[in-house]
C-alpha cells in the first residue's frame, strides 16, 4: 500500500473530520487501490477533503459487497467505465446511493437486465427494498451547441464582477434565450452601474430582454417577480475588500425537462421506479421541480413513481447538494413510503462535504 494514514490526512482529508476511524479510511484506500491501481489516486484532479474520502469509503463498500455477492457490479458497466476513465464524479450519486442501501442490508444491482416493452434495458440501479424491486435511473442535463453559446455569454457576463466596487448581490434574469452580442455589453454596463450605486436595493427592467436586481449582502432581496424555470450561472468574487455574488438566469423550456424525464423509458412499467435528475451543470432545483410536477400528469409517465432533482454547487470550502423529491400523482406502482424516507435520509446525510 503506497498511501499511509499520515498522507491521507494531509493530502486527501486535509485535516478535516470524517465519520470513519483511521483504520476504516486506510482500509478503504487500500481496497480501492487494489481494485483500480495506483493511478486512481495519482490521476485524481477533483475536490479533496471529506468529499473524496467519504466517496472512497462508499466505493470500498460496493467493492466489498460485490465480492460477497450482495452487489452486482458489471466489470464493463458505466460505474467502472467512469472510474477507469477518470470521471469518478459522474458516478458519485450511484456509488453513494448503492453503498447507503448496502449498509442497510439491501441487495443492490448495478445495471441489471430488465425487459421493457419486449426489449432488454439496463437501468442504473435496482434495489430490493422489502418485497419490492425498485429500479433507479439517473439522468444528467447535457449541453447542446445552443447551450454552449449560452455559456459563452455567461462567461463574458461573469467578467463584470471586476468592475464592482462594493460588496453586493447581483441577479440578472434574462427573458429570452436568443442573445446578441450587442445586447450583452449594454446589459453588463447597466448592471455594473446599478450594483455600484450606494443606495440599495435596486432593480431595472429592460423590456422583453432582462430584469436586473441588486441588493447588499445581508439585505432583504427586492420583491420577487414572476420568472420561468431557468438555467443559472453563479459566480463569487472575493478581493479588494469586497464580496460580489453574481447569478445569471436564462429561461429553461419545457422540452428540455421532458427529455430528461424520457430516460424513464429504461424502467420497467410494472414496478416502482425512481428517476434522479442531476442538474449540476445548471438549473434551479425548486423551479424545475415545480415544472416537473406540472408535467407529471395523472395519465402520463406513469412508470415513474417519483423524481429526485439534485444540484451540486462548489463553494469556497464545501461541496453542497440541493435536492427536491416530486411524487407522481398516479404512478403504475407507487414507491414505498419507507423507501422514500430512506432516500431523503441519504441525501440529507450527503448534503455537504468540506474541503480546504
Amino acid at each position: 500500500m503506497s498511501i499511509t494514514w499520515e498522507k491521507i490526512e494531509q493530502d486527501w482529508l486535509q485535516g478535516l473530520p470524517v465519520p470513519y476511524s483511521h483504520d476504516q479510511v486506510l482500509k478503504a484506500f487500500e481496497v480501492v487501490e487494489r481494485r483500480f491501481g495506483t493511478r486512481f489516486f495519482a490521476d485524481y484532479k477533483g475536490v479533496r477533503g471529506t468529499y473524496i474520502v467519504t466517496l472512497v469509503a462508499d466505493l470500498c463498500t460496493i467493492l466489498e459487497e460485490a465480492d460477497k455477492g450482495s452487489f452486482k457490479l458489471p466489470s464493463k458497466g458505466e460505474i467502472v467505465r467512469n472510474i477507469e476513465g477518470g470521471k469518478l464524479h459522474l458516478s458519485e450519486t450511484l456509488i453513494r446511493l448503492a453503498a447507503f442501501f448496502l449498509r442497510s442490508k439491501c441487495i443492490v444491482e448495478s445495471e441489471p437486465v430488465v425487459e421493457v416493452d419486449g426489449l432488454r434495458k439496463r437501468p442504473d440501479l435496482r434495489i430490493r427494498y422489502g418485497r419490492e424491486l425498485i429500479c433507479v435511473e439517473e439522468s444528467r442535463y447535457d449541453i447542446s451547441n445552443h447551450q454552449r453559446r449560452i455559456y459563452s455569454v455567461f462567461e463574458r457576463m461573469g467578467r463584470m464582477v471586476d468592475d464592482i466596487c462594493q460588496s453586493i448581490n447581483i441577479e440578472i434574469h434574462l427573458l429570452k434565450d436568443v442573445i446578441y452580442d450587442e445586447d450583452i455589453g449594454l446589459l453588463m454596463s447597466e448592471a455594473v452601474k446599478l450594483a455600484n450605486t450606494r443606495t440599495q436595493p435596486n432593480d431595472l427592467h429592460i423590456d422583453g430582454f432582462a430584469h436586473v436586481l441588486t441588493y447588499a449582502l445581508g439585505q432583504k432581496k427586492p420583491s420577487p417577480f414572476e420568472t420561468r424555470p431557468s438555467l443559472v450561472l453563479s459566480s463569487l468574487m472575493v478581493g479588494k475588500g469586497i464580496e460580489c455574488h453574481l447569478h445569471v438566469y436564462i429561461p429553461f423550456t419545457d422540452e428540455r425537462i421532458l427529455k430528461l424525464i424520457a430516460k424513464s423509458e429504461q424502467l420497467p412499467p410494472g414496478g416502482p421506479n425512481l428517476v434522479i435528475l442531476d442538474l449540476s451543470v445548471s438549473g434551479e432545483v425548486v423551479e424545475l421541480s415545480r415544472l416537473a410536477a406540472k408535467l407529471l400528469l395523472p395519465n402520463e409517465h406513469r412508470r415513474i413513481g417519483g423524481v429526485i432533482f439534485l444540484k451540486r454547487s462548489l463553494g469556497a470550502r464545501s461541496m453542497s447538494t440541493a435536492f427536491q423529491f416530486i411524487s407522481h400523482p398516479n404512478p403504475s406502482k407507487p414507491l414505498p413510503a419507507g423507501f422514500i424516507d430512506s432516500v431523503d435520509t441519504f441525501f440529507r446525510q450527503n448534503q455537504e462535504h468540506q474541503f480546504l
